[in-house]
């Protein structure tokens, strides 16, 4: 949709360091998924045709990323 957003709620890993990793391993040994990055967020966005998405903190723990078509 032309001036669409599409808007990401997610728990982010740090790019560096280790926070989030015990989340991270829960994920892979019940579900086979995993945490990302934002780095890691943006590459899969940009292979599906979005712009690198912007962060907004939120008062909880989920952040917000902001993307859009490109």
């Amino acid at each position: 949709m032309p001036g669409g957003k599409l808007v990401i709620i997610e728990l982010l890993l740090d790019e560096r360091g280790c926070g989030g990793g015990l989340c991270d391993l829960h994920l892979l040994t019940v579900t086979g998924g995993r945490e990302r990055t934002h780095s890691d967020f943006n590459n899969l966005l940009v292979q599906a045709g979005f712009e690198p998405a912007q962060v907004q903190p939120t008062p909880a723990l989920p952040q917000l990323l902001i993307t859009h078509p490109s």
